[in-house]
């Protein structure tokens, strides 16, 4: 059509001024022209005539000087958007500065907006041109700056813009508008009017992407990734019944061989996740039989997807309450039974939650699950591969239990240096397979004591060993100035499941003897030395029994944690002060006290570094009758006070507060669920449990439904 327009106008145009109009869309209709085919590597795009080159600029009909101009604007409003985003300037003397808060600005915000439509609308210019091989950006980069700095002050048009600019799920407007904190501060009436059009949107470019030309299908996959993208955003704000419908359409989604594309698998994940969170886990099981017909990796038609979803639904209901699902489940088992290695993941994490639940499967498929892990007539010498930690192994069915558990006991702990060994190496490739081997192994150790299903711990000489092996490990110093990076966070993660592995289960299967200051000395250095090795800190509580001096030193150490900046630091401590009130000792330990004390005082100081693990060391210690009667007021004042002051309009959607804001919000909720059971008579727990029930983000609406 561009073509068109530009050889009619080439005919019509005159040699006077007169010509000025025609001329200008001349040179419209040319420029669209060059950038349609910008798409299109094959195509020249034709000169313009003479007459057209020599006059445009004398006759001020330059396409570039509208782009310049809407350029120029948009480039003011940024420095403008920063600069109130900052309006503290410190000076160089010291102590003084000047706040632009109040500054007198004349401004006009929406010109640009009103430019950028009005052009867009007039020329007939789209922000994006999809017909070619490649999609090319008109206008949407403009359009893209306009909402990340401010936008046009009227949200619905912000949002809409956001959506039309963007090019993929990773779009910055997408991330800006569409954050979760962005979600939670949308208005209730333009949450309302963007899900059905973003609905029939996802309806029609599927349509397009089933009936549509090659080109026209390339685009509507680039359309398809936006939309689901904003759809999975905001289905957090819609009812548990609507968030059931859309969780349904991702399934029928992912049933359409035109969908099942690389590009589309990471969004139809997120959309099929966040759904079936924005519903309460009671009802979740309601969702069981379409969740288990979701097509497999290995079912779809393009099987070389790094991360096709898996929807898995953690409690179902009874067998009786699903009809027609006999079959599927024989499908998954088949599954199993026909893949090996990580391609059994997929479907061993669909039925585990069916075999957990007691009487769910039938024997025979019992049986014939057991058959499909281990084979026929296991030996239980060598551990089947299933993408899963061991542990898993002893949820599923399996034929002799005890012997599965001896091998599991075996691959675990009876393993010799050589795995850390491997690690200390130069690193050949990324991921590293002897890092993730030892990840597996320790995330492996630490997952098998925190199961409730299995509670696996390592006997003391295995403990010893382990723990005297991992606690001297150091991570060699990366030789490859380019490759620091990527070797560092390989080794940070190694160190953080060496921590978890210390804490959760080495720690606590030592024997007292074993308990010893030298010890304790060696998982100081390791804690103190090793970034990511914070993750160590519960272990330190476990030596505390040795003398007054230890219990000192594991104090002042936790103390530091809890005063640190690293919200990591404060978490593990949090979670190192759980682990040391059980401790029959704890009862009259005053440097445990003492921290409990600093602990409160932390939370009452409203600090938001870890806050949410802090307040549910609070509610454990509650629960425990570890506080005095002070503490519990001061807990009553403080829940609500804290649930106020995160309130997402006070939180800035860029922050570090952004990441945590619902989560602290959510164990404020549940605190105060505990804290009124001993105070019903307090009226602020109540209005705090009765808002909570309208709060935007489901985390916080279900957090007295969850199993947290």
């Amino acid at each position: 059509m561009v073509a068109q327009a530009y050889g009619d106008l080439r005919k019509d145009h005159r040699r006077d001024r007169q010509s000025i109009p025609i001329l200008s869309r001349l040179l419209w209709a040319h420029w669209l022209l060059e950038a349609a085919q910008q798409g299109n590597f094959s195509q020249t795009t034709e000169a313009l005539p003479a007459f057209a080159e020599g006059n445009y600029r004398e006759w001020e009909c330059d396409p570039w000087s509208w782009l310049d101009t809407l350029r120029r604007n948009i480039d003011k409003r940024r420095e403008e958007y920063l600069e109130r985003r900052n309006p503290i300037e410190p000076q160089f003397e010291q102590g003084h500065y000047r706040d632009h808060t109040n500054d007198f600005r004349v401004s006009n915000e929406i010109s640009d907006f009103l430019l950028l439509d009005g052009l867009s609308r007039t020329v007939g210019i789209p922000l994006f041109s999809g017909g070619g091989v490649i999609g090319v950006n008109l206008l949407a980069r403009h359009a893209e700056k306009i909402v990340i700095s401010g936008g046009a002050h009227i949200e619905l048009w912000n949002r809409t813009l956001a959506v039309r600019s963007a090019s993929s799920e990773s779009s910055i407007a997408i991330k800006s508008l569409f954050s979760r904190i962005g979600i939670a501060c949308a208005s209730k009436e333009v949450v309302d009017t963007l899900v059905p059009r973003v609905l029939s949107a996802v309806r029609y470019w599927q349509l397009e992407l089933n009936q549509g030309t090659r080109d026209r299908q390339r685009n509507a996959i680039s359309r398809l990734r936006v939309f689901l993208e904003v759809l999975a955003r905001l289905v957090v704000r819609v009812s548990p019944a609507q968030a059931k419908d859309v969780f349904l359409l991702a399934v029928s989604l992912g049933q359409l061989p035109e969908i099942q594309h690389v590009w589309l698998s990471e969004v139809l994940g997120d959309l099929l996740t966040h759904s079936l969170k924005s519903m309460p886990e009671t009802e979740q099981w309601e969702l069981l039989s379409s969740a288990l017909a979701f097509p497999l990796q290995l079912e779809v038609i393009c099987r070389d997807f790094q991360r096709w979803p898996n929807p898995v639904i953690d409690h179902p209901n009874v067998r009786d309450a699903y009809a027609a699902i006999d079959a599927r489940i024989a499908q998954l088992i088949a599954a199993v039974e026909s893949s090996n290695g990580q391609s059994r993941s997929a479907p061993l994490l669909r039925l585990l939650p069916l075999a957990a639940k007691a009487d769910f499967l039938t024997p025979a498929e019992r049986d014939r699950l057991a058959c499909a892990i281990w084979g026929n007539s296991p030996e239980y010498k060598v551990l089947p591969e299933t993408g899963l930690l061991p542990h898993a192994l002893l949820l599923l069915p399996v034929m002799d239990a005890e012997r599965a558990e001896a091998l599991i006991r075996a691959h675990l702990y009876d393993h010799g240096a050589d795995i850390l060994e491997e690690t200390q190496k130069e690193l050949s490739s990324y991921p590293s397979p002897q890092i993730l081997r030892a990840i597996e192994i320790y995330d492996g150790i630490a997952n098998a004591a925190t199961h409730e299903g299995t509670r696996l711990f390592p006997n003391a000489a295995q403990a010893v060993a382990l723990f005297d092996r991992l606690v001297i490990w150091r991570p060699p110093t990366a030789k490859r100035e380019g490759f620091f990076q990527i070797e560092g966070n390989s080794r940070k993660a190694l160190a953080e499941s060496i921590g978890r592995a210390l804490s959760y289960a080495i720690a606590p299967a030592l024997a007292d003897e074993a308990k010893i200051t030298s010890r304790l000395d060696q998982l100081t250095l390791f804690d103190s030395e090793i970034d990511g090795a914070q993750t160590a800190l519960p272990a330190l509580v476990y030596f505390s029994r040795i003398d007054e001096g230890s219990a000192k030193a594991v104090a002042k150490i936790i103390q530091a944690a809890l005063r640190s900046r690293d919200s990591t630091q404060v978490s593990y401590s949090a979670i190192a002060l759980r682990k040391w009130m059980d401790l029959p000792e704890s009862e009259l330990s005053a440097e445990f006290k003492s921290l409990i004390s600093m602990v409160i005082v932390i939370i009452e100081s409203s600090r938001s570094t870890g806050l949410q693990q802090l307040l549910w060391l609070a509610r454990a210690l509650l629960n425990g009758k570890r506080l005095s009667e002070e503490q519990h007021k001061i807990l009553v004042e403080v829940a609500p006070a804290v649930f106020d002051a995160t309130d997402y309009n006070n939180i800035d959607p860029n922050s570090p507060e952004a990441v945590s804001a619902s989560t602290i919000r959510a164990e404020c909720v549940r605190l105060a669920q505990l804290l009124r059971e001993q105070f019903p008579e307090e009226q602020k727990l109540t209005e705090l449990l009765a808002r909570s029930q309208a709060d935007p983000l489901p985390e916080v609406r279900f957090a007295l439904n969850s199993t947290k």
